[in-house]
């Protein structure tokens, strides 16, 4: 390549001598020409360098007869020694290719024809002809000539011209692949091209009669250093500087370039933005080593390898250092330290326990906040501090009387605060309780009885230095009055006494404020002391049931009940037994005991009459009759002395029937004797005594029978066995029979008169008697059966099932509660009534019923929809329900069975769309702004933080953004979750059809859960980028505010203007002016603005029309309009401006109806016309 590159500076000196006519000098004479070229051989600089100017001197001679001798002959065999030694590498044909063949070599005299081939670059060999023949190919063995390597170095690649040419017309023939040769007999050597570029060349050549020449080479070429050009660009809104640097040279290695920048640092001078690339000076302007300088510092040495002339931009890497504190509510902040300015800069923060809603504020007045917990902003050119803050968490507490007469108002704590550490002490009672405080539903303390708070779960201290530390997610906290059932059960029996009777129906009731417990054994005792146990035996009864007692007694009784307790354990007595009464039985007829069976004999005419000593002494004489003994009442004698005057003549028999008030009846048969005087014995005679006569009536007691029956009714469970009657006797005490009736589900609890129980009650085999006074009657007597199964409760279903979402919440659920009794029905008393509660073990805090009107025995009611109205995790509690007899239902499929209550779950409803906190962002990094180009294509960026659904799951989120004054113009764009957060970036200037003429847009952002609940989000905080002071664009700015705050939509313009200012005068740069200076107003647009202005504002007041030039930027189309747009408006301070800063320069861009403004502040001090007269004045001198 290099032997090419010198054979084409030859080429042209050769074609200039020619051109000038300098080849027709005679044959013998010498052709001088000197002359320059600028650049030869270029390329072949060393790195770094150039060559500069050359001058060159060569001379020509021309011979004719031209033979070459080539001092290769003397390595070739004897043979060859001839005046032609011209080695050849092949010929073709008849040739072989053996080496050292004496045949290779030509040894005549002959004529060698060939050409240069100026397109392949070589020498073309076309033939020779012996004995000087014509130019033709002899026998076709000639070939071209190849290049042929051996151990006698590289042989030609190139033949001479033909003999006998009018001149050497072409100097290239002389010159071989990458060296020049001497020729002729002095001996073969090299010149390379260095050698060459420095010193020249002669080359050496002779005839075959002696006579020779030379073509003498004489190039001179200057290597000059390469300049290099530094543009340094401070990066901070002033403008560029330069200083020149030369290869191989120190200069500008120390102390190249400085710059400041508020109070970032600068870090050094790098080949790329923001500190990309490589660093070629450090923050002094000292040269650092590397593929620029070898060596630091002011040993550095330019080892740039570039062309001669070339720029190197190098720009300021600025660093600021991010301060982060620790606010209120935060327990750790991260993301500070040293940052690139321009960088996106993430700073985090950590939530204490019992804080909420994070947010950052930077440490400067009247600091917009931005919420989150992390918060990401472009660096500014100034150090920047920021303080992370968190609210404490607000709870309401509600309060639940549990069974109580009253509650507080709701109360409102902050956590670590004492603010409701003491609430009022209300007056709050419960039947049979002591009020103990409040507490959750855990039973865990959070107010003593008196309302001060309780150092523990809740708050943390106690009285009045209590502070609030629960932290936990129930809001509002629901706390639950505390009572102590300190009051035992009630025992009771109705009547609690009774005046004589026969028979007693006693109802014996055992009740409790509370609950009563389990285990008591309900039973009584009826007894003849009312201070101890005598005369009967224990009885089971049924509790709130009624009892017969005193059947067959007669006389005083006490009523002995067993007591019992609740599940406080409160006992209904001190002692072990509650007694009633008394209760005084009467099952005996008067009393005709006194009554004799003979009263003698009485002497007609006399007095007859008699009294008689009868009594009663528990129900008292209901009625006395005398009857004959044909069962003629004689008289009534209930009255007075019980007497009775006789007459009859004769031996009577009577009957004197006695009956008490409870219709208990006695008789008793006598004789009364009437005669005549004469009749009646002496004392002395055998009648004495005959009033000690006992006389006896023959009375035959009825019979009858006693029956059993099974009292099954219609009911589903029948019962089995039989029983046979009983004759029974009137008068004669029987025992009945074992019970041998059978009923599943029951147990046999004895006999009544009653099918329903409210007869007269027999236990089983007790002894009775005179169950009728009826002649062969029958008295049937119904088994007693106590249910002893439960009604059976069931819910359908018993949790939520949807394995579509998350939780498989839903959002409502119909549920089915059925009920199934098969005994002795359902009791009249239930509650039937269900509720919600979040606790598995805290009953709700509201009942709703589900039946109003019950089937007596079972039934089934739907409920539609539940949980409609609530987002969380639920238990259903529905009451238990009870029989006849006091059994409480069962259900298969609940969870627990809590306070009377089967609980079944979980149900999970979900009515809530997701939440989370938004940040908007389009700022500079976004936009581009006030770069030298704007980005291809603008964006911002929505970033969706602590996004939240805990029952169904996110199912996504979306931006909708829609033309103000056409809803149905809309766009919407999909947020991606990434690492926890959802980001979504998107296009707001051109995403609606015809975005050109859009002037407001609605912007709202949609949560949507897996069930489809959806809801709006508002926006938190937002980061429109800076101005170019710094400082940050407000919402307004670009006309953003909040349009609907029911629904969280959002307006805005659909276009944006921002500006940066400039001065453009020669070695000045930045917002800082003299009057006269011209400066460049970078006009920044965004959603194809329509048209622009500019308005210098004060600064036009110094204007003079004489010399200056009116700065303002009058109103300007933009045609075509763009989607981002810069507009360059370039001015001129007045001349006799004031020295100020001047903050009324506006620009405006305008959209339809819309325009959008920025002003621009810069620095104005001093004026050209001083430094005009400052020079005017030295020249002068």
């Amino acid at each position: 390549m290099k032997n090419k590159r010198l054979h084409k500076f030859l080429n042209r000196a050769v074609a200039f001598v020619t051109a000038a006519g300098l080849a027709l000098l005679p044959p013998c004479g010498a052709l001088t020409w000197t002359g320059s070229i600028e650049t030869v051989l270029a390329d072949d600089a060393p790195a770094g360098y150039h060559y500069g100017a050359s001058s060159i001197t060569y001379n020509i001679i021309k011979f004719d007869n031209l033979e070459i001798f080539s001092d290769f002959t003397k390595y070739y065999h004897a043979s060859t020694n001839s005046r032609f030694g011209w080695p050849f590498c092949e010929w073709c044909g008849e040739c072989n290719d053996e080496y050292g063949n004496p045949n290779h070599w030509v040894t005549q005299a002959a004529n060698f024809y060939g050409y240069y081939d100026t397109v392949n670059n070589k020498y073309v060999f076309t033939g020779a002809s012996v004995y000087g023949g014509e130019r033709n190919k002899v026998d076709n063995h000639c070939a071209v000539h190849e290049t042929c390597n051996h151990d006698h170095g590289k042989s030609h690649e190139s033949v001479l011209q033909e003999q006998d040419q009018p001149d050497i017309q072409d100097l290239n023939s002389w010159m071989f692949d990458g060296m020049v040769r001497y020729l002729g007999r002095k001996g073969a050597g090299m010149i390379s091209l260095k050698t060459l570029k420095n010193n020249g060349c002669t080359f050496e050549y002779s005839r075959e009669n002696g006579i020779g020449g030379t073509v003498t080479v004489t190039y001179n070429n200057q290597l000059v250093p390469n300049n290099y050009n530094i543009v340094f660009n401070p990066s901070n809104g002033n403008g560029e500087f330069s200083h020149t640097a030369t290869y191989d040279s120190s200069n500008r290695n120390a102390g190249a370039a400085s710059a400041a920048w508020n109070d970032c640092t600068l870090q050094g001078w790098y080949t790329g933005q923001n500190g990309t690339g490589e660093k070629v000076y450090d923050a002094d302007g000292n040269a650092v080593s590397g593929s620029f300088w070898s060596g630091s510092g002011s040993s550095a040495v330019c080892r740039w390898n570039s062309t001669d002339g070339a720029t190197l931009n190098l720009y300021a890497y600025w660093t600021g250092t991010v301060t982060v504190n620790a606010g209120t509510g935060i327990s750790s902040v991260s993301g500070g330290g040293v940052k690139s300015v321009r960088s996106d800069v993430t700073i985090t923060s950590t939530t204490k326990t019992g804080y909420t809603t994070p947010y950052w504020e930077q440490d400067v007045a009247d600091s917009s906040k931005a919420y989150g917990s992390s918060y990401t902003f472009t660096m500014p050119g100034s150090s920047i501090s920021f303080t992370a803050y968190a609210s404490p968490k607000q709870y309401a507490i509600t309060w639940n009387s549990n069974g109580g007469s009253s509650t507080p108002a709701n109360t409102d704590v902050t956590y670590d605060s004492t603010q409701g550490n003491s609430v009022p002490s209300s007056v709050i009672t419960k039947n049979g309780c002591r009020f103990d405080g409040w507490s959750d539903a855990s039973g865990n303390m959070i107010y003593d009885s008196t309302g001060n708070a309780v150092n523990g779960t809740y708050w943390t201290g106690s009285v009045a230095q209590a502070v609030w530390k629960y932290a936990g997610s129930e809001n509002p906290v629901k706390v639950y009055a505390k009572w102590a059932d300190i009051t035992g059960p009630t025992v009771s029996a109705v009547p609690s006494q009774t005046a004589w009777t026969t028979t007693s129906s006693v109802k014996i009731t055992a009740d409790d404020n509370d609950t009563l417990a389990s285990d008591n054994a309900y039973r009584y005792y009826l007894s003849e002391s009312s201070s101890s146990l005598v005369g009967g035996s224990w009885t089971n009864y049924v509790n709130n049931r009624n009892v017969t007692i005193g059947s067959g007694l007669t006389g005083t009784y006490y009523l002995w009940v067993k007591r019992v307790k609740d599940t406080a354990g409160n006992w209904s007595n001190d002692s072990d037994y509650h007694v009633f009464g008394p209760y005084r039985f009467d099952n005996t007829a008067p009393d005709l005991s006194s009554v004799k069976s003979t009263y003698g004999w009485f002497e007609s005419g006399s007095t007859t009459e008699i009294s008689f000593d009868i009594s009663d002494n528990e129900a008292g004489l209901k009625s006395i009759v005398l009857k004959d003994v044909n069962d003629v009442v004689l008289a009534d004698i209930t009255g007075g002395a019980h007497s009775y005057s006789f007459s009859a003549s004769g031996v009577n028999f009577y009957n004197i029937i006695a009956t008490d008030n409870l219709d208990n009846t006695s008789k008793k048969m006598f004789v009364v004797k009437i005669g005549t005087p004469a009749e009646i014995p002496a004392e002395s005679a055998v009648w004495k005594g005959l009033n000690n006569l006992e006389l006896y009536q023959s009375w035959l007691p009825i019979t009858y029978t006693i029956r059993f029956d099974k009292n099954d009714g219609d009911s589903a469970t029948k019962v089995t066995g039989t029983m046979a009657d009983v004759p029974a006797i009137y008068d004669v005490p029987v025992n009945l029979p074992e019970n041998k009736f059978a009923r599943d589900g029951y147990e046999f609890i004895g006999w009544n008169t009653s099918a329903d129980g409210n007869g007269k009650s027999y236990a089983n085999r007790e002894t009775v008697k005179n169950l009728t006074a009826v002649r062969g009657g029958k008295v049937t007597l119904y088994a007693q059966w106590k249910d002893s199964s439960a009604p059976q409760l069931s819910v359908t279903p018993t949790e939520t099932v949807n394995p579509d979402v998350e939780n498989d919440a839903v959002k409502s659920i119909d549920v089915t509660i059925t009920i199934a009794e098969k005994g002795s029905g359902l009791s009249s008393d239930n509650h039937y009534e269900y509720g919600f509660s979040t606790s598995i073990t805290t009953p709700p805090d509201n009942w709703f019923e589900y039946c109003s009107s019950p089937a007596a025995d079972s039934f089934s009611t739907t409920l539609n929809r539940l949980g409609s109205s609530e987002t969380g995790f639920y238990y259903l509690w529905v009451k238990q329900i009870k029989d006849r007899y006091g059994n409480l239902s069962s259900s298969i499929g609940a969870l627990a069975t809590i306070a009377s209550c089967h609980v079944y779950g979980v149900y999970a409803f979900d009515n809530t769309a997701p939440s989370g906190t938004v940040k908007y962002i389009e700022n500079n990094a976004t936009l581009g702004l006030y770069n030298d180009t704007l980005n291809a294509s603008p964006y911002a960026v929505m970033s969706i933080y602590d996004a939240y659904d805990d029952v169904s799951g996110i199912s996504g989120f979306s931006l909708v953004i829609s033309d103000v004054n056409n809803a149905d113009n809309r766009a919407e764009f999909s947020f991606i979750e990434n690492s926890g957060s959802y980001v979504c970036r998107f296009s707001l200037y051109d995403c609606l059809k015809n975005f050109q003429d859009v002037e407001r847009v609605n912007m709202s952002i949609h949560a949507f859960d897996r069930l489809g609940n959806t809801a709006t989000l508002p926006i938190t905080s937002y980061d429109f980028g800076t101005l170019q002071s710094g400082s940050a664009i407000h919402a307004d700015d670009i006309g953003f505010l909040l349009a609907d705050s029911s629904g969280y939509v959002y307006s805005r313009d659909a276009f944006r203007v921002e500006a940066y200012i400039e001065n453009i005068s020669h070695n000045s740069h930045g917002t800082s002016f003299m009057g006269g200076q011209k400066g460049r107003l970078r006009i920044y647009t965004f959603g194809n603005v329509h048209s622009i202005c500019a308005d210098f504002g004060s600064v036009k007041k110094y204007i003079n029309p004489a010399c200056d030039t009116h700065p303002d930027l009058e109103m300007t189309v933009i045609q075509p309009t763009h989607t981002a747009y810069i507009y360059l408006h370039d001015f001129f301070i007045p001349l006799g401006c004031a020295s100020s800063t001047y903050t009324d320069t506006t620009a405006l861009g305008f959209k339809e109806g819309g325009v959008q403004h920025r002003n621009i502040v810069y620095d104005v001090s001093g004026t050209l016309t001083d430094n005009i007269k400052t020079i005017l004045k030295y020249n002068a001198r």
